[in-house]
């Protein structure tokens, strides 16, 4: 017998890429544009005997492997073995031809891929129908639990053992009365029985998760593998040996065994921890096992000191950690604040925290609106188990209420990477240097999560900061549950070439894209042009079954393209890609857009044929609505800026680019890098494939044109390798750096000169600010950001000017900019003098009281002084609009609304963007009464109104009212900057108002709890007279209001309201553990064997029978159960079973407890 040391030597030849000539390479990259075991025309010679040679090759490393690891099961070669066997086999069988032993193979590759820990993988690869794979009884029980399917896993097991054909009185008689029948046979059956009552028992063991049924099956399927190797059925070998280790390694991963039980006496952690894994193994895809990016992590989850800096690439399980984190969190009693970049990731994450943590009973949320913070989202902070909040949320309650996390023992920053030198990156920068550096931060875990993330100075250095310097590690991985594929579509001359690199292997489909013929009134064949060549690469990935995302790097792409395709669709040149039930799905995402966009929108009549057009300047509703189609795969194809692929949780199968460049210079590698994350879906496809179709004009010449297609490839697989290589930076070091750079251009001083001059030359640097230069407006930005910067550092805003030097060091202690200048030699003294001297600048310009209100608006020295110099007449304004709410004057809010943006868009930072410089006064302000009036914007604006209204009005003119109405509450030392004044209660009405368009408060809350239609929320307002002002208020009314329509409401009007009124019942009840006690009737055969647990099962009349854990039957219980599941129970004596579940009330009382219950009442 092989040694462990000969095994891996033998494993190592076998599993190098360039084993027998490069073999797996070639099956790998035949297994792209091979289908039913054909290969397309012109497409490269294979050998005719790689079949052959890749399962030969396949299974010889796999026997190797299981040898290996029946020696020794932590082998650090195991996986990768584990892998290629089960990419060999998989090249071999999985788009090969259709014969009786397809399935049988693609059943060991699952489980290759199962043992290589690639789960995801497996479940993918058999993912077909079982039918069409001809599978046995042993094998359908190997699928199923690859499959995760719990459930039919139970119910396969008691089928088949139930079956009297497999009873030892069945098989005898056909012994006896069955001529065909041999005594092979009947071996094969008692050796599939035995098999069956091991799986049997390790579906218990996940379920009650208790190992010595592990063992039981274990023990069962080594007597398996002995007896089918004796008996020569091969078959019956593989799938015994197979699931042997299968079910030994994944209980090995599973939860049960990987998530700490915590130390004596944490009963509260022990009870979370059980129903946490519960709830989880009764998914209809059960997740009961960690992934290799994940394991790590769990044995940290218990020590709440630990602060974990995660980078994983994107689908690679970053969430389930933050949710151990969390739940260990929630154990102790104390509360969580998730942080994510965007309102519509919030939106997406509270969904799915909801979903695991509402049924263990706590409150999951989000704090509403896009900017400042009223007294309601205060109270969410200070109460809610787990609050979801953007950076900016979180900033704006901090910094007027620092006690409203001083429960929070948790706080996760979702897509923690997000630092940089733009506007959010450094406010982002700064907010977790404030959080750090706080008298209870030690208190307080920070788990920051990223598929964004390298190696080198600038990552340790992020790590110790967010680690606060204490001893460990990173959690880093590149290992990812689906393979990524590149590829090139290139036109040549009369069709499309799609060509795949594999493993250094190119394949190619010559004529993936063929010419159409003209149809109808057009002229020339179709594809003529670049666009018309995605329209035929989107149409034919989705016929081949993809997914399909085209990511233009400029919005402006977007439509123009989504105009190509519905124009070849009207022309037949492509197809509409909706189906029968997608119809019918789509109809709220119509409605929301109608209202916004109208009927004539490229994005409505895209949505109309199947595509989801997605850019910033589409409404966040609607874009909301199309994301929750994408992610239930209503429609499967989608066109999209960045706004899609970068922070939104959604993966597709194909992405296919448009351009590599926006406005002219190629994409950063970190986009290019984030956006090929978003390909290959796990639990859904083995391969993810990002394509770049490269078209040249016709026209050119030739060899010009040739050189122009091999430059974009080039550049192509360029980006693909820089990718791997992602760089990040401190966004204030940036920021300085780029403040010193514009500085020494303007004056022509560097050095020492530089930093004496910066030090003590403020008011000259700020009237450079003043000409109208493009250099000059940089700067402003700038120092505007750095004044803000400076604010939100410094804990004393009272301190004297000679003191705000050092207290400023003290604040940037240990901070992720301190570190990187650590690295960058001569630059600390010039960053350090800059800051010094801007800190010195703002206090001799402002006083303490206005200091302290730049700082709780979150605003720099210039727009603080604005509205401090202006205060009066802005005060008068924002009255005005509080009052107009209050009166129900919409005309009045209007006009107050459009003067208060008159007075702030000149400021930065609200000024607009999206404020087009073609526009006139009139035409953004007709937007703007048009939007707080609640009336449609379809027909007054188009997209880029829409952008205005989003960006200009929603964020930055929100923000800008907020930020007056707090610096002016610090002028009058005001206690309303705590949120306990009425008065300034009623003034954060207006930024409420102008947050969701409508005149009136109580529309407001309706649109904040879920209303999709600001229309119809101002029309019941108006109707009814409703004065409401607060969300429980609102909720309070809506109870009131569930037994009948309030109004009588048109068809459509009458879904909106139907779905508002949904939307806010209680998704996801609190679970319960049900104990209770039944008689049971003991089998004569079987002797009591007290604390056993047990199944209990009704069967197709009803009745309760009781089943050992291997499905022996036990006995019955004399009531009668109408349940689809088990239950659990455990033997009190031989007449009584404690059953336990755990699940929602309403559905943990079978019909037969209610009788025991109605017989102890009477």
């Amino acid at each position: 017998m092989e040694s462990a040391e000969e095994l891996t030597s033998r494993l190592n030849d076998l599993i190098q890429s360039g084993t027998r000539g490069k073999l797996l390479s070639r099956g790998l990259a035949r297994g792209m544009v091979w289908s039913n075991g054909e290969l397309p025309p012109d497409s490269p010679n294979f050998s005719a005997d790689l079949t052959v040679d890749l399962l030969d090759h396949g299974y010889s490393v796999l026997a190797c492997a299981l040898r290996l690891r029946s020696i020794d099961r932590d082998a650090q070669i195991l996986d990768d073995s584990f892998r290629v066997a089960a990419e060999s086999i998989e090249a071999a069988v999985r788009r090969g031809v259709r014969d009786t032993d397809r399935g049988f193979h693609l059943t060991v590759a699952g489980a290759s891929f199962h043992l290589g820990h690639f789960a995801a993988r497996s479940f993918s690869l058999l993912a077909e129908e079982r039918e069409r794979l001809n599978l046995s009884s042993v094998e359908r029980l190997l699928v199923a639990l690859m499959q995760r399917q719990l459930g039919e896993l139970e119910t396969l097991c008691l089928n088949w053992l139930s079956s009297e054909e497999h009873s030892d009185d069945g098989v005898l008689d056909a012994l006896e009365n069955d001529s065909e029948f041999l005594t092979s046979d009947a071996s094969r059956i008692v050796v599939a029985r035995v098999f069956h009552q091991a799986i049997a028992e390790f579906e218990f063991a996940i379920r009650t998760g208790d190992s010595q049924f592990v063992e039981s099956a274990i023990s069962s399927l080594d007597e398996c593998i002995e007896a089918s190797e004796k008996l020569l059925h091969v078959p019956l070998f593989w799938s015994s040996i197979l699931a042997r280790h299968l079910i030994d390694d994944l209980w090995d991963r599973s939860l049960h065994m990987r998530l700490p039980i915590g130390p004596d006496g944490d009963d509260r952690w022990r009870e979370l921890r059980k129903n946490f894994i519960d709830i989880l193994s009764q998914r209809d895809v059960a997740e009961i096992d960690l992934w290799p990016s994940q394991l790590t992590a769990a044995t940290r989850v218990t020590d709440e000191s630990d602060s974990l800096v995660v980078a994983l690439p994107t689908s690679s399980g970053k969430t389930r950690i933050a949710e151990l984190c969390i739940l260990k969190c929630l154990a102790n009693g104390r509360r969580v604040v998730y942080v994510t970049p965007l309102r519509a990731l919030s939106a997406q994450v509270e969904v799915a925290l909801g979903r695991t943590f509402r049924p263990l009973g706590f409150s999951v949320t989000s704090v509403y609106g896009a900017s400042g913070v009223g007294a309601s989202d205060v109270d969410t902070l200070q109460s809610a188990d787990i609050v979801v909040a953007t950076p900016e949320k979180l900033d704006f309650a901090v910094r007027q209420s620092p006690d409203v996390i001083d429960d929070i023992a948790l706080i996760v920053l979702d897509e923690g990477h997000m630092i940089g030198l733009n506007e959010r990156e450094i406010r982002y920068e700064v907010l977790v240097q404030r959080l750090l550096r706080r008298s209870d931060a030690g208190d307080r875990r920070i788990v920051c999560l990223s598929a964004i993330f390298t190696e080198g100075d600038p990552f340790d250095s992020f790590t110790a900061w967010i680690r606060a310097d204490r001893p460990g590690d990173a959690i880093r991985s590149k290992w990812r549950p689906t393979r990524q594929r590149s590829a090139t579509l290139e036109w040549q001359t009369s069709s499309a070439r799609l060509e795949y690199r594999v493993l250094g292997e190119e394949v190619f489909v010559h004529r993936f894209i063929e010419p159409e013929p003209p149809k109808g009134k057009r002229k020339n064949s179709f594809p003529q042009n670049r666009r018309e060549l995605l329209v035929a690469t989107i149409g034919r990935f989705h016929a081949e079954g993809h997914s399909v995302l085209l990511y233009c790097p400029e919005k402006r792409s977007v439509e123009s393209v989504a105009s190509s395709y519905l124009l070849a669709v009207k022309q037949g040149h492509a197809s509409p890609l909706t189906t029968e039930k997608a119809h019918s799905e789509i109809e709220t995402a119509l409605r929301i857009g109608a209202e916004w966009l109208g009927e004539d929108h490229p994005a409505m009549q895209a949505l109309k044929v199947g595509i989801a057009v997605h850019h910033g300047q589409l409404p966040r509703p609607f874009l909301g609505e199309l994301e929750r189609l994408l992610r239930r795969k209503v429609i499967s194809v989608a066109i999209s800026s960045p706004t899609l692929a970068q922070g939104v949780d959604l993966s597709f199968s194909v992405l296919i680019f448009n351009s590599l460049a926006r406005h002219g210079k190629t994409l950063p590698a970190k986009e290019f890098a984030n956006v090929v994350g978003r390909v290959g879906r796990a639990y859904v496809d083995l391969d993810g494939i990002y394509v770049l179709p490269v078209w040249e004009d016709k026209t050119k010449n030739k060899t010009v044109r040739l050189l122009r297609q091999q430059n974009r490839i080039r550049g192509f697989y360029k980006l693909v390798n820089e990718a791997h290589s992602r760089h990040m930076e401190s966004g204030l070091y940036l920021l300085i750096k780029l403040c010193l750079y514009l500085l020494t251009d303007r004056f022509g001083i560097e050095g020492d000169s530089l930093a004496e001059y910066v030090l003590n030359q403020q008011p000259s640097v700020d009237e450079l600010t003043q000409t109208e230069d493009e250099e000059a407006k940089i700067l402003g930005v700038v120092l505007a950001e750095l004044d803000a910067g400076v604010l939100a550092l410094l804990e004393d805003l009272n301190c004297d000017t000679d003191d705000v030097a050092g207290l400023l060091d003290e604040a940037l202690k240990s901070s992720y900019w301190e570190r990187r200048l650590a690295v960058m030699g001569l630059e600390k003294e010039k960053q350090t003098a800059l800051l010094h001297g801007r800190a010195r600048h703002i206090w001799r310009q402002t006083s303490n009281v206005q200091r302290k209100g730049f700082f709780a608006a979150s605003v720099g020295t210039k727009a603080g002084l604005y509205i401090s110099e202006n205060a009066k007449s802005l005060d008068d304004l924002l009255e005005i609009c509080a009052a107009a709410i209050e009166n129900n004057e919409p005309s009045a809010l209007a006009k107050g609304c459009c003067d208060l943006a008159s007075k702030l868009f000149d400021v930065y930072p609200f000024q607009p963007s999206t404020l087009s410089d073609d526009w006139s006064e009139s035409e953004w302000q007709s937007i703007l009464i048009t939007w707080i009036s609640g009336e449609p914007l379809a027909g007054v604006t188009d997209s880029s109104g829409i952008a205005f209204v989003q960006e200009g009005l929603v964020f930055r003119l929100v923000w800008a009212i907020e930020a007056v109405r707090i610096v002016l509450a610090a002028l009058n030392e005001n206690p309303a900057l705590e949120e306990d004044d009425a008065s300034d209660e009623r003034q954060t009405y207006v930024a409420i108002c102008l947050t969701y368009g409508v005149p009136a408060m109580a529309a407001a809350r309706m649109l904040e709890a879920g209303m999709e239609s600001r229309l119809l929320a101002v029309r019941i307002v108006n109707e009814l007279d409703l004065q409401f002002t607060t969300r429980d208020s609102m909720l309070l009314w809506l109870e009131s209001s569930t037994e009948s329509e309030p109004l009588e409401f048109s068809e459509n009007e009458r879904k909106i309201w139907r779905k508002f009124l949904a939307s806010n019942e209680q998704d996801s009840k609190t679970w319960s553990r049900q104990v209770e006690q039944v008689q049971f009737e003991l089998s004569e055969d079987w002797e009591v064997e007290v604390g056993l647990p047990v199944r209990v099962m009704s069967d197709s009349d009803g009745n309760a029978n009781v089943y050992a854990s291997d499905f022996e039957w036990l006995g019955k219980i004399a009531s009668s159960v109408n349940s689809d599941s088990s239950t659990i129970g455990v033997v009190q004596s031989d007449t009584l079973i404690q059953m336990q579940r755990y699940g929602p009330l309403e559905l943990s009382i079978p019909n037969w407890m209610l009788e025991l219950f109605s017989t102890e009442s009477s």
